[in-house]
């Protein structure tokens, strides 16, 4: 599976593949060369998603860069781990004494900086919601992979853009307990 561009080339595609642990609840999948979405059935709804303890909801344009760990990141950002595939949320606080003249994290599972000054906490994110109207964009170098252990739900946009080759779009691959897409939701992963 693969885009066309109309102007350069289209995203590779990667494979496609389908599991139903617990049946299509009455619907159906259907493929088609034609590039165009059959819209004349009711798409079923669906059950509730659910995120896990540490979700991450995109509700406003976000672009997530890839990088090994939080360096040069700031308090409050997300980023794709090239280390493990996972999004991380980075919170940075400040450091606390530790009652015998130096500093400690509060949080556990925080790394304290060289200069014992702040700490750097990275968690990673359980499940992904990507809203109506907002776009997920993940800049990568090649085909992607994005893993979160419960749902991922689209009812905006997610895109990839690779800085390196005029943000010519990547594969992407993404593995979660299940996806939801909405009637809103598209992955657009094709050339312009």
């Amino acid at each position: 599976m693969g885009g066309e561009g109309s102007t350069g080339a289209g995203g590779d595609g990667g494979d496609f593949q389908v599991e139903m642990d617990y049946g299509s609840k009455g619907g159906h999948i259907h493929l088609y060369e034609t590039g165009l979405a059959d819209a004349s059935f009711t798409v079923p709804s669906y059950d509730t998603y659910y995120l896990g303890e540490n979700g991450y909801t995109v509700s406003t344009d976000v672009t997530l860069t890839q990088a090994a760990d939080a360096t040069g990141l700031s308090d409050g950002d997300y980023y794709v781990s090239s280390n493990t595939n996972r999004i991380h949320h980075v919170a940075i606080a400040d450091s606390i004494d530790d009652g015998m003249g130096g500093k400690t994290c509060a949080a556990d599972g925080a790394v304290l900086s060289v200069d014992e000054t702040t700490c750097t906490l990275e968690t990673p994110v359980t499940g992904l919601d990507v809203a109506a109207g907002a776009t997920l964009t993940i800049s990568c170098n090649g085909t992607d992979t994005v893993v979160v252990d419960f749902d991922v739900h689209v009812a905006g946009t997610v895109t990839t853009e690779n800085p390196s080759l005029n943000n010519a779009p990547c594969g992407l691959n993404m593995d979660a307990a299940n996806f939801y897409i909405a009637q809103t939701g598209a992955f657009l992963l094709d050339g312009d």
